[in-house]
């Protein structure tokens, strides 16, 4: 019995648990999948939003990144940064949705290993598995169960998010700037998938102002690039509205 407990303080064990969590939703992904049949051409054909980004990531790969056919603002469905994540995996796996689901899949398992990575030095060993396998739970009978299998922008959203906490996080605990510059930039991308986050990324500033200022010695570049990665990472959707309409909308 003494054995096993010291095996679960180990964190090790956690880092084990957490790459089985990761190849658990893979394997998941294969076994719903079968026999592997393409279901794009039912999504194109559908009315749900998962119909429009198919028919705009179809519309990256064969025309363009600024989406040339669509010849306004881009303004739904609110994910625009998900539009390319399809578009990438049309272009590298072919326009079929398989590849896609096992990708969203892969990328549920490892938002869970990142966030328990991010906040598990914060908390006892055992309560850091403890908090390993709520995300679990929560990632196999919400987001699992409704997003993964699914066109849906809150796939890369959550990623993105967990990516952002990893770096931030690490990145003060390490005083890294390099972790702290990525940290912007997943900012800015989980903003350009989901926009109703933006308010984050102005709270994540406020944050990493004072961070700064706490220093001793203030490195006003740091903050700069901080801030402007976060700025432009965050404005894809701006940027291309403007090249297309030749308007900040």
């Amino acid at each position: 019995m003494e054995n096993y407990i010291l095996f679960f303080k180990k964190r090790s064990t956690g880092n084990i648990l957490a790459l089985l969590i990761i190849l658990f939703f893979v394997c998941l992904s294969l076994i719903r999948l079968y026999p592997f049949e393409n279901s794009l051409q039912k999504i194109v054909d559908g009315v749900d939003d998962w119909k429009l980004y198919a028919c705009f990531a179809l519309d990256i790969k064969h025309n363009g990144i600024l989406m040339p056919s669509l010849y306004d603002n881009y303004y739904a469905p609110a994910g625009f940064l998900y539009n390319y994540f399809l578009a990438l995996c049309f272009y590298l796996f072919g326009e079929n949705t398989v590849p896609v689901f096992i990708i969203q899949n892969l990328l549920l398992g490892l938002s869970v290993a990142f966030i328990y990575m991010a906040f598990r030095n914060k908390m006892k060993a055992l309560t850091s598995l403890l908090f390993l396998f709520t995300l679990f739970v929560f990632a196999l009978f919400d987001v699992s169960k409704y997003y993964s299998f699914r066109l849906l922008s809150e796939n890369l959203a959550i990623f993105t998010t967990s990516v952002f906490f990893f770096c931030f996080y690490k990145g003060l605990e390490k005083n890294k700037l390099s972790l702290q510059l990525l940290a912007a930039v997943f900012m800015g991308l989980t903003i350009s998938t989901r926009p109703h986050t933006f308010p984050f990324g102005i709270i994540l500033i406020v944050i990493v102002l004072f961070y700064f200022l706490k220093q001793e010695k203030v490195k006003i570049l740091n903050v700069s690039l901080f801030v402007l990665l976060l700025g432009i990472s965050a404005s894809l959707l701006v940027i291309r509205n403007y090249l297309i309409c030749g308007g900040w909308a």
